[in-house]
């Protein structure tokens, strides 16, 4: 007969299968939602890199900006000391021939 104990003596041990089955139903309640809040941290973990992510992405992009202007302004500059040094290279130049005319 299920849910009988014909010994006396294992009486306080045993388990029907009534029991059983409502400590398993209860066991995948408990696993169920044990799950549902792992999947919830998964996702907030995932968002919460993709967030830091963004913002080192924005960052490096930021900075790779700036390290380009300041190419683009040590260009400007270099150029513009290059004309200077053509211009002063001729007027010594220019002042060396007259010096020798004279």
């Amino acid at each position: 007969m299920v849910g009988h104990c014909a010994d006396q003596q294992l009486k306080e041990d045993y388990i029907t299968v009534w029991d059983a089955i409502a400590f398993f139903h209860s066991s995948l309640e408990v696993m169920g939602k044990t799950l549902s809040d792992l999947q919830a941290n998964r996702t907030m973990h995932d968002n919460l890199v993709n967030e830091k992510m963004k913002a080192l992405e924005d960052s490096a992009q930021a900075t790779f900006t700036k390290v380009s202007q300041s190419f683009q302004e040590l260009v400007t500059f270099n150029k513009a000391l290059s004309d200077e040094q053509a211009i002063i290279s001729q007027q010594v130049k220019g002042s060396t021939d007259y010096q020798m005319e004279v």
